[in-house]
């Protein structure tokens, strides 16, 4: 197929050489020849593509798509021949091979064309066909009017030629877009295709209107140019100018609105999938609160039966092996204890009862909660701020962050907490001497339900953020070196 198109390409460049730069006409010549070729290249094409589907040919279809063939090559080839009498052998062979090759063409592209109706459509070769039958219709007149003396440089059935070639250009084009996605992954792909109908509904109404206008402008000027000896042929100029300038005017006035009509979709495009995902996400949490509210009451007893023996065996245990599994079932109770907390935290709804404490009060209510191993050193500020929050609700942020920082150390470092405020703002930094958090994870820590802990619920950070909204600040994280940063207002609403 490739072939036949690089064939026509090549006469059609010769054929022009020899008539705008050479200004000669040579009967038969090299692009001829070309011309001869490219169809006998798309019959070999066709005929390879139907021989997979050998089995589901049709006779009938078969012999209507010979008898239509035959239809055109008789009356076309009995004119050919009636006007050459004098024509010599090999001029007589061009001329013969033109509608042959034409008619020969065209049984399988109807063969193809009652497959492609009686099986899924396949919008390649439906484009494909339909230049094809195109480029045929324009041969077949071409070669009438030659006979009849009557085809000039020009002629309106260029556009015959024009046209099946823009049609195998869109589609050649369009087999090589759709090739892409097969080389894409699935996320790769479902991002190509959202980019692509983007594409399509911001840029596809104006290539339209800018083919549909080119189009129409290249048949006035066609009519124009046929027409110019006859006698009212002012008001034909009249008329062609006054029509593009209306096609102008109205081909502006609609990309205007498909450019107010894109920007709104995309608006209302963009509202639709906030609320969407606000939506999932309300649905998941209540899930998230019921089963949370089961897993309390259910966990919570057997866990403070387990910790009240723990520590009776402990207070009795003399053996170091027995105090070591002692120590390692009570730092588990601990873990299971704030898991269970973080996602009763999260889920819980509470109003915020705001009172100014002392920030070293709360650190110190959030440090008495945690156990801290003998190799990390946590450094408290000197100074103390007033600081207006719900108390109960600001110590399981500090706690939160605190716990977080002990984790990530792995039992070894320094942890440094230092407060400050500026004239509208109270902000608390929590520092650790530990690794980096990579970049690709800093984004998404406050994310609820995301975490990189094998034992963890991926809900302490989350609620952090959350309580932190509530008091109208900002929470974030950054590395060099890993801080946490808490901004709150001086005074909360």
């Amino acid at each position: 197929m490739s072939l036949s198109f690089v064939s026509w390409f090549t006469a059609e460049q010769l054929w022009m050489l020899f008539d705008y730069i050479f200004h000669i006409d040579p009967w038969p010549s090299i692009a001829d020849i070309f011309y001869t070729l490219a169809p006998i290249l798309m019959l070999i094409s066709l005929s390879i593509f139907l021989k997979k589907y050998k089995k589901r040919i049709r006779k009938k279809s078969v012999i209507i798509a010979i008898a239509i063939s035959f239809l055109l090559l008789i009356p076309t080839a009995i004119i050919t021949f009636e006007g050459n009498e004098e024509a010599t052998a090999i001029e007589l062979f061009f001329l013969i091979v033109y509608p042959v090759s034409d008619a020969l063409v065209l049984i399988p592209t109807i063969i193809i064309i009652s497959l492609l109706f009686s099986e899924r459509k396949n919008s390649f070769w439906v484009l494909m066909l339909s230049g094809i039958l195109v480029l045929i219709a324009g041969d077949t007149m071409y070669l009438l009017l030659v006979l009849e003396e009557q085809y000039h440089d020009n002629h309106p059935i260029d556009l015959l030629w024009l046209v099946s070639y823009t049609i195998w250009t869109f589609a050649l084009l369009r087999s090589i877009h759709n090739s892409k996605k097969i080389y894409l992954d699935k996320e790769d792909a479902e991002n190509y295709k959202k980019y692509e109908t983007q594409f399509l509904s911001r840029y596809g109404i104006v290539a339209f209107l800018i083919i549909i206008n080119a189009l129409v402008i290249l048949v006035l000027f066609s009519i124009h140019y046929v027409l110019s000896t006859q006698p009212d042929f002012e008001f034909l100029e009249f008329f062609t100018a006054f029509l593009v300038m209306l096609m102008i005017i109205f081909s502006s006035m609609i990309i205007l609105l498909n450019k107010s009509m894109y920007k709104s979709l995309e608006i209302r495009t963009t509202e639709l999938k906030n609320k969407s995902e606000e939506l999932i996400k309300a649905e998941k949490f209540t899930a998230i609160g019921a089963l949370a509210s089961r897993l309390a009451h259910d966990l919570r007893n057997p866990l403070g039966i387990i910790m009240t023996s723990n520590s009776i065996i402990k207070k009795k245990a003399t053996d170091e092996q027995i105090v070591k599994n002692v120590e390692y079932i009570s730092r588990s109770v601990d873990r299971m204890e704030h898991q269970i907390n973080n996602v009763l935290d999260f889920v819980r709804v509470k109003p915020l009862k705001i009172k100014k404490i002392s920030i070293q009060e709360l650190l110190n209510d959030c440090l008495e909660g945690i156990k801290i191993p003998k190799a990390i050193v946590i450094k408290k500020p000197e100074n103390d701020i007033k600081i207006n929050c719900d108390k109960e609700q600001f110590v399981i942020v500090m706690y939160n962050v605190v716990f977080n920082a002990i984790q990530k150390l792995v039992d070894k470092g320094i942890i440094t907490i230092t407060f400050e405020s500026n004239d509208h703002e109270i902000i608390i930094k929590v520092q650790d001497s530990g690794e980096a958090i990579p970049e690709n994870i800093i984004k998404k820590i406050f994310e609820p339900l995301f975490t990189t802990k094998h034992q963890g619920t991926g809900l302490g950070l989350a609620s952090c953020k959350q309580i932190i909204e509530e008091h109208n600040g900002t929470i974030h994280a950054e590395n060099n070196p890993t801080s946490f940063i808490i901004k709150i207002p001086k005074e909360v609403n």
